[in-house]
């Protein structure tokens, strides 16, 4: 399996998926697709009527018929180890960026009369490459949904749950309430049955159970007994 390192949304349920039909339709190389509505900056995918891949075209290579496809290269391959190997002596750099390209070894598999498979992912999103600020922004705000949800599920309330912020490395007790624009870092734990208004910022604290922070407070280093109630805009910083 080749992974790229700019796509951090990917999820390991998806690559299982994709082995599993890789191992079923035993393809000597499989690569996975996403359909963008944008698919500017992207390989776009040439198929035949049976779906087969027939090559990778990027987008300084790509005519413009070619750039209206929306099924584009996710940059995931699963290859016959022997065939790789043996194809990456044949790639060239006879293209636009004169760079030696990956996706070439979906020409040269048709060449030798090898079908390619695709694997196709219909949540584009989990595929995103990171090449902007913006794009850096973008997966670290999905990543951070996925996170909330897992929470809330886990029965923790969380209020306009796209502004708060929570580490992974934190403990959240069940039925505590966040309210918008938490930060909480720093490994910290919250026990059951706490609520925490809006705006607060906990860093590297253990708050017991039942307790109250107040709204805009700044906790860090500290500990906070069960059933204490903070008020609003404290500031404390046990270190």
């Amino acid at each position: 399996m080749i992974l790229c390192g700019d796509t951090p949304l990917i999820q390991a349920a998806t690559l299982r998926a994709m082995i599993a039909a890789h191992q079923q339709q035993q393809a000597p190389l499989t690569l996975m697709t996403t359909l963008l509505d944008q698919p500017f900056g992207y390989g776009r995918i040439l198929s035949n009527n049976q779906g087969e891949v027939l090559a990778i075209v990027e987008e300084k290579d790509a005519s413009e018929a070619q750039r209206s496809i929306r099924e584009i290269n996710a940059g995931i391959y699963l290859v016959d180890r022997n065939f790789l190997f043996n194809s990456l002596h044949q790639v060239g750099t006879d293209n636009s960026q004169g760079e030696v390209y990956l996706t070439d070894i979906v020409a040269i598999a048709n060449r030798q009369g090898l079908a390619v498979h695709k694997f196709v992912h219909t949540q584009a999103i989990d595929v995103l490459g990171v090449n902007s600020r913006i794009e850096l922004a973008q997966a670290h705000a999905t990543l951070q949904l996925r996170h909330n949800r897992s929470l809330m599920l886990a029965g923790v309330t969380l209020y306009a749950p796209e502004s708060i912020l929570i580490e992974p490395d934190c403990t959240i007790g069940q039925d505590t309430i966040l309210h918008g624009n938490v930060r909480i870092s720093g490994g910290t734990t919250l026990g059951k049955s706490c609520h925490i208004a809006g705006g607060c910022v906990l860093h590297a604290c253990h708050l017991g159970d039942g307790v109250t922070v107040g709204a805009n407070a700044v906790l860090a280093h500290s500990s906070i007994p069960a059933g204490t109630a903070i008020p609003p805009l404290t500031f404390r910083n046990s270190v």
